[in-house]
């Protein structure tokens, strides 16, 4: 995964930002380091969930044809998401996160684990079962064990009955323990944080967009987060002009002139 981003310690300093540019590489801790050409070191915290980065990588692919690939990453993003909600559900119970950890431990490796707990507390919490889709298990089964390559009518169809899913959930999640959804993310990043060097500078992006785009159904996400790709994709060549142009405004001009 690729996050845009431009140096803030240039930013910090010239007051505008540089005109370069990068496309920086973040994996899973979420990360990303910048060195620019003036020697700067920094980072960029993504801010985005696990689900909601595995969500971009499945649009990627989607949008790049490889239909396999958007596939899986859909399908495990589904699978973050219900740990995502787990912990949700935990925290909201007041659970001492050093508790959920050792918990979590014992079950991370084994999705059908983690789907259990997240049904037992999904039933505990909202007070009603949480129907399991059998047609996305089905899918999902034959791509990941069987190594069924869908076509992109039938990758499309799956990706949108899984955005449907979490979609739906997420929404009710953020409605109903507003403070808690936020406080896992927070934690989260503030965790994944640890891991920077104490004297490099820091700052945080939303990363991803896919998700974030506040439309209901995958079509409408999807649609609009390709323009959006397209659009990012032009800011390195557009960048230097708006810089130099906001360089232009804040230069003092030259008394001897």
């Amino acid at each position: 995964m690729q996050v845009f981003a431009t140096c803030m310690v240039c930013l910090s300093e010239l007051g505008h930002p540089s005109p370069e540019a990068f496309f920086l590489p973040y994996y899973d801790d979420r990360i990303a380091y910048v060195t620019c050409a003036r020697g700067h070191k920094s980072a960029l915290i993504v801010q985005s969930t696990k689900f909601e980065v595995l969500l971009e990588a499945g649009a990627n692919s989607l949008a790049d044809g490889q239909t396999l690939e958007a596939a899986t990453s859909f399908a495990t993003a589904l699978e973050r998401f219900y740990e995502f909600c787990v912990e949700v559900f935990c925290t909201h119970r007041e659970m001492p996160y050093p508790i959920y950890q050792r918990m979590f431990k014992d079950m991370a490796r084994q999705s059908e684990r983690q789907i259990g707990a997240f049904l037992v507390l999904h039933a505990a919490e909202l007070g009603y079962a949480y129907e399991v889709n059998s047609e996305i298990a089905q899918f999902r089964n034959g791509v990941i064990h069987k190594g069924t390559i869908p076509n992109p009518e039938q990758a499309s169809k799956f990706c949108g009955m899984i955005y449907k899913e979490i979609w739906s959930l997420s929404k009710i999640l953020s409605s109903k323990y507003t403070a808690t959804y936020n406080e896992v993310i927070f934690r989260d990043l503030k965790e994944r944080a640890k891991q920077i060097p104490d004297n490099m500078p820091r700052a945080t992006s939303t990363g991803t967009i896919f998700f974030r785009s506040g439309k209901e159904t995958f079509q409408e996400a999807y649609e609009q987060y390709v323009h959006g790709r397209n659009m990012i994709r032009l800011a390195p060549s557009l960048l230097p002009i708006f810089s130099n142009a906001l360089a232009s405004r804040t230069r003092k001009p030259d008394p001897h002139k």
